[in-house]
C-alpha cells in the first residue's frame, strides 16, 4: 500500500488487491477460525482512500465508484478505525472517503486491503506510535487477510493468517474475471466444512514459484476452498475451462471467489484473453494486468 500525508489534517492511501496463488484451508478450530496456508500476492487493481482529521470522535465514511455492499457502520474500514481508536484512546475521529475499484465480495481482499490502510493511515493522522506488531494484532481481529496487507507484496500466510513469511515476489501476467455476482465468504466456508476436502502442503508450490517459470507456477497453483465455491456457484468451473481454452496456462478461483485468476505466458497473451472474455461476457469484470513486486 502507498500512504501519503497530504497536510497536517489529511492522509491518503492507495491499496492493492490480492490473489491467492496457493490456498490450503484446514478443518475448523473450536474458536470458529480455520487454520490455513496461503501464498498471496498483490495485483495491480487499487482502491483509494482519503482520511481527514475530525475534531470530535466521530468516524464517517463516504463511498464513491462501486458500492461497498454494506452500511457504513458495518464497513470494515469503519470497524478498523474504531478498533484503533479504542485501542489507543484516540480523541479525534476522521472523515473517510473510499473510492472502490476492487470488486466487492470477490476473493480479492479489497476490504482487507482497505482496513489495513485505515490502520496505518489513521495511526499517522492521530499521531499514534503503534508498532508493526501492535497493528498486526489489531489487523487479525478484523479478518484473516488483513495482516498480509501490512507487509510486503508476497507472503506465505499461516495460522489464521497472522503468521507471515515474506516471499521474494515474481511478476506474473494475469487476467482477473469476476461474474459480478457476489459470493459470501461465510457461506463458502460453511460449505467447505460440510464434507472432508483434499489438502496440500505449500512446499512444492513455493519451489515452483521460486523457479522463475510461469508454467511451473501454473502446474502448482492450488485452492481447496474452491471446491466449496464451485458447489455454490457451478459456473466457476466453466469460467476456468474457458480461460484455459483461450490460452491461459492455468485458471483457478482466488480465495473464496468468485473471481477466477488466469495465469498467462506474458502480457500480450493476457491482453488477448481479456479481450476475448470482454467480448463474450459484456458487463462482467475483466482485468488484464500483473502481480506486483
Amino acid at each position: 500500500m502507498k500512504i501519503e500525508r497530504i497536510d497536517d489534517a489529511r492522509m491518503s492511501a492507495r491499496c492493492a488487491a490480492k490473489i491467492n496463488l496457493f490456498l490450503n484451508v484446514s478443518v475448523r478450530r473450536p474458536d470458529g477460525y480455520h487454520e490455513l496456508q496461503s501464498v498471496m500476492q498483490r495485483v495491480d487493481v487499487f482502491d483509494e482512500l482519503t482520511f481527514a482529521l475530525a475534531d470530535g470522535p466521530e468516524i464517517t465514511l463516504g463511498v464513491a465508484a462501486a458500492p461497498c455492499g454494506c452500511a457504513a457502520e458495518d464497513n470494515i474500514v469503519v470497524r478498523a478505525a474504531r478498533l484503533l481508536q479504542r485501542a489507543h484512546g484516540a480523541r479525534h475521529g476522521a472523515a473517510i472517503t473510499l473510492t472502490k475499484h476492487i470488486p466487492v465480495a470477490a476473493g480479492l481482499g479489497g476490504g482487507s486491503a482497505d482496513a489495513a490502510a485505515a490502520l496505518v493511515a489513521l495511526a499517522g493522522l492521530w499521531n499514534i506510535a503503534a508498532s508493526p506488531g501492535e497493528l498486526s494484532a489489531l489487523a487479525v481481529q478484523l479478518g484473516a487477510d488483513v495482516p498480509f496487507f501490512l507487509g510486503g507484496p508476497a507472503a506465505l500466510c499461516e495460522g489464521v493468517g497472522e503468521r507471515l513469511t515474506p516471499v521474494a515476489p515474481r511478476r506474473l501476467s494475469i487476467v482477473l474475471w469476476n461474474p459480478c455476482v457476489p459470493l459470501a465468504t461465510k457461506e463458502v466456508y460453511a460449505a467447505f466444512d460440510a464434507v472432508p476436502r483434499p489438502v496440500r502442503q505449500p512446499g512444492p508450490f513455493l519451489e515452483a514459484y521460486r523457479s522463475g517459470s510461469a508454467r511451473d507456477v501454473a502446474a502448482a497453483a492450488w485452492n481447496n476452498l474452491a471446491f466449496a465455491a464451485g458447489e455454490l456457484m457451478p459456473r466457476l468451473h466453466a469460467m476456468e475451462d474457458e480461460c484455459r481454452a483461450h490460452g491461459a496456462l492455468a485458471a483457478w478461483v482466488s480465495g473464496s471467489g468468485p473471481t477466477v485468476a488466469a495465469l498467462c505466458d506474458d502480457d500480450a497473451r493476457a491482453a488477448a484473453l481479456a479481450a476475448q472474455l470482454r467480448t463474450a461476457h459484456p458487463g462482467e469484470y475483466v482485468h488484464a494486468g500483473s502481480t506486483l513486486c
